[in-house]
């Protein structure tokens, strides 16, 4: 998803605001979205800097609560709860992803609780590997570009 490179790639809390503000208004330009999008930002900033699941949970007073999804739906209101329940309670990068699809979730439900996952639990090289399988080189010669750069 758009907003997880921002999670990653920035170092203090002010670009992290900033930047997840810019990497969501072209496509969500809501309140909601800027405000759920700077949520998962924060989160994946957090967790790669080693916070517990308690303490971000905490800090960015955030509900894990599981409604399953009656229909699609696209809006963030219907959709993160779920995201922060399946990120709460699992224990790998793999359950959190299994979990999504199992309660229904559709891709970008799925790319927000992976992009969490990683910076939670990391990803095996073998994760890694499935994961850009079907990716074109493209998109895995930028993705590896990234890695390098927050590595």
């Amino acid at each position: 998803m758009r907003i997880s490179p921002v999670g990653f790639m920035f170092d203090c809390e002010e670009d992290v605001i900033k930047n997840a503000y810019h990497a969501t208004i072209p496509s969500h330009n809501s309140c909601e979205a800027v405000d759920a999008a700077t949520k998962i930002a924060f989160m994946i900033y957090y967790f790669r800097k080693g916070y517990t699941k308690n303490y971000v949970y905490e800090k960015l007073n955030l509900e894990h609560e599981y409604v399953p999804f009656k229909k699609f739906n696209m809006t963030c209101s219907e959709t993160l709860g779920n995201c922060l329940y399946a990120i709460y309670f699992e224990i790998s990068f793999d359950d959190t992803i299994r979990k999504t699809l199992l309660m229904g979730g559709d891709t970008d439900t799925c790319a927000i609780t992976g992009s969490v996952a990683e910076s939670l639990y990391g990803m095996t090289e073998s994760e890694k590997s499935d994961a850009i399988a079907n990716l074109p080189k493209g998109f895995v010669k930028v993705l590896k570009m990234s890695y390098n750069k927050i590595k």
